[in-house]
Parts: C-alpha cells; structure tokens; sequence
C-alpha cells in the first residue's frame, strides 16, 4: 500500500491510498498540548485518553503537586494545569 497523501483535521483523518482511494479515520483530538511555563513537557500526542507529565525546571516547584499531569479527554485537557514558581538560579 503505498499512501500518497495525509490530510489532518480536528476529528478526522484522511489518507489516500493508492493515489485513488480514500480511508478516513476518526480521531479524537485535543488542542496541541498544554505549555506550562518553567516545565517539559513528556509527550506532545494530543489524542483521546493522551497522559501528559510535566517536570518543572531546575529552580522551580509546581505550585500544585496535585496537578503534574493532564490528560486529553477527546476534546479538552483535563485537569487545567497550574505552574512551576520559584526563582531560576
């Protein structure tokens, strides 16, 4: 099978087969992924039932240990993330 061509929405994926047919596929997705300021991201997938892990950077601390991680639910990210504060060194 040889595709030829990818074209990517919100919902759905279309991928020409062949340089004559057509399969779509229907994909849940979220937003791009969250930045967190002062964090790094694990993950950039942002397809339904994504985990995404956040590590503050060297000098900053979540502000809530609670909410390190977001998940994407098909459409939004859940929970809303908070920040890392603190002082860079």
């Amino acid at each position: 099978m040889f595709v030829s061509r990818r074209i990517v929405g919100k919902n759905a994926e279309a991928v020409i087969v062949d340089g004559y047919s057509a399969v779509v596929v229907a994909v849940s997705r979220c937003e791009p992924v969250p930045r967190v300021e002062h964090a790094v991201a694990d993950s950039q997938l942002a397809v339904k039932d994504s985990v995404v892990h956040y590590r503050c950077l060297e000098g900053f601390l979540p502000a809530d240990l609670s909410a390190t991680s977001t998940v994407c639910d098909g459409t939004n990210w859940t929970p809303s993330l908070t920040q890392c504060d603190g002082n860079s060194p």
